[in-house]
């Protein structure tokens, strides 16, 4: 590839907000140039599509607002119509819990409240694509620990989790979230 065509890549990269240690081997762009460089109207088809680093960037500023105990710059990458399905195991009791993002949003309020510090950690992270990049789907393990307000105790949990994405009136949201969380009490 010549200096120009490496160039034009690094610039589509920029723009889209790709810029990431894959994108680049040995000095080789990994991708062709998007469409949209070449041709301009294109652009609109760009706008909707889903790219796995824009998915990591969310799940960065979610672990982030988690870790912050805050619930709005959580809820901001939730779409109105969210379904959110969790599976809660404590010793060999277990409850299922169908959310709507209201529902959530309090239960994320009265857990943060309920703690004096929290932690969470992403780990095993997949994320897959749709073909036509209309939606994109994370798969991990999510590690949390939360020391309870005035109690002796620590909940430690351990969630395999999915959330799949889509745009939303040129946002990215997440649409569905599904956890199966086994919780220690130490």
């Amino acid at each position: 590839m010549n200096r120009a065509d490496r160039t034009s890549t690094l610039l589509a990269s920029l723009l889209l907000g790709l810029i990431a240690p894959a994108l680049l081997v040995n000095g080789v762009a990994a991708h062709p140039v998007p469409d949209f460089i070449r041709n301009p109207s294109a652009s609109k088809a760009r706008e909707s599509r889903i790219y796995d680093s824009q998915i990591r960037k969310i799940l960065a500023a979610m672990a982030a607002a988690a870790n912050q105990k805050d619930v709005e710059g959580l809820m901001k990458y939730m779409a109105p119509d969210i379904t959110i399905k969790l599976t809660l195991r404590v010793g060999k009791g277990s409850q299922e819990l169908n959310l709507s993002r209201a529902e959530y949003k309090q239960y994320l309020q009265q857990g943060f409240e309920a703690t004096e510090r929290y932690s969470g950690k992403y780990t095993n992270l997949k994320i897959q694509i749709a073909p036509n990049g209309k939606t994109g789907t994370a798969t991990y393990t999510l590690v949390e620990e939360a020391k309870l307000k005035g109690q002796p105790v620590t909940l430690i949990s351990t969630s395999q989790e999915t959330i799949t994405f889509e745009h939303i009136k040129g946002e990215i949201l997440a649409t569905a979230v599904m956890g199966d969380s086994t919780i220690v009490v130490k």
